[in-house]
């Protein structure tokens, strides 16, 4: 059960009285259960399932701690309270959970009551269910395009501006070393032309990350993996969760987190990866048009395939650097070269997706 300070009588009730439509005393009994939730959310403090047996209400309630107080910063605390009551999320077929209420406590934690889920992450989605949920995101992406969307003051900004990405991707440089290039793991996850891909798409970031702005802006979610997709298995309703990271970006950088997350960890072989690609991408894009005819879809696609280097292709460094540092490869023992293998369909795919835009920089 949590402290008594953590959820608060009084609140509690307001958000079941939004929940219910019906105003409630303070129920005599409630579970509350802890819900995991991954450690690197720096500003979550708590994630509780709340069960009311008398009436059968379910909700969660999402605990925030003061972090970084500027709206731009990766953690920015209140960003998420601000996204749901900002109008922009999504609210039809592919949606967030409702907001059923917001309780600040001394300014320096906050409590974000929401509708409780009860559907699945997407971790084992099919290559249909990708597909569906490509459309869906199409559509809402065509909407805010539509309406006008501009980045909103609370906005992050792009994950390639953080120090936390550069000093992920910094150990791609490694890759120069005749060392690295002929360490057995590396040699059989990539071919030599993808490494010298990888060097030189470090180098270019910035200009790609020109020509990535360049495209339509959206309210992207920047942690639009399969964890925070909730979907059952035909995905009629597919519900989105953890807003907290969401920022102005351009359309196609959520759908390329998406399936390229769900490539290495199911270890799509690259045929494969290719076919669903081509195919969410179409179906994505064709959402996008059929709301927007006059969208620059080009502009769309080159952002989309930049993206899936931003969020996968130039994370081979990361990679490459772990099978340097032995403290590393101890303690992840006979599973190093299996991590190399998995990303190597996708970072290859991705590094690939890039070479012609590299080409006409």
């Amino acid at each position: 059960m949590l402290a008594h300070h953590e959820l608060p009588p009084a609140e509690l009730r307001m958000a079941l009285t939004a929940l219910t439509g019906n105003p409630t005393d303070f129920p005599a009994d409630v579970e509350v259960r802890a819900i995991a939730y991954p450690r690197w959310h720096e500003t979550t403090a708590g994630v509780y399932h709340v069960t009311v047996p008398a009436n059968g209400a379910e909700m969660v309630a999402k605990v925030l701690a003061k972090g970084d107080g500027h709206p731009s910063a990766w953690p920015y605390w209140r960003r998420e309270a601000l996204a749901y009551r900002s109008g922009s999320l999504p609210a039809d077929e592919l949606r967030s959970p409702r907001l059923l209420h917001v309780t600040d406590q001394a300014h320096d934690r906050m409590i974000l009551w929401l509708e409780y889920v009860p559907h699945a992450p997407m971790n084992g989605a099919t290559p249909a269910t990708l597909a569906r949920v490509a459309t869906l995101l199409g559509r809402y992406h065509g909407r805010l395009i539509g309406s006008g969307f501009t980045d909103p003051p609370w906005s992050s900004r792009p994950r390639h501006e953080y120090p936390e990405y550069t000093d992920k991707i910094a150990p791609i440089d490694l890759l120069a070393e005749p060392a690295v290039r002929s360490d057995p793991a590396v040699r059989a996850a990539y071919a030599p032309h993808e490494l010298n891909l990888a060097l030189v798409a470090r180098r270019a970031l910035p200009a790609l990350a020109a020509v990535w702005e360049q495209a339509p802006r959206v309210l992207s979610h920047r942690d639009f993996v399969p964890l925070n997709v909730m979907a059952p298995d035909d995905a009629a309703e597919v519900v989105v969760i953890d807003w907290g990271q969401a920022g102005g970006g351009p359309a196609g950088e959520d759908l390329a987190s998406m399936i390229y997350t769900l490539a290495w960890q199911q270890r799509w072989s690259a045929a494969t990866l290719a076919e669903v690609e081509d195919s969410c991408l179409a179906r994505y894009t064709g959402a996008l048009a059929a709301s927007c005819p006059d969208l620059d879809i080009a502009a769309v696609c080159r952002a989309y395939r930049i993206s899936t280097a931003l969020h996968t292709g130039l994370l081979i460094g990361r990679d490459v650097a772990r099978r340097r540092d032995h403290a590393w490869r101890a303690s992840a023992g006979p599973e190093l070269p299996w991590i190399l293998a998995a990303r190597a369909a996708s970072i290859s795919r991705a590094l690939v997706n890039i070479q012609p835009i590299i080409d006409r920089l």
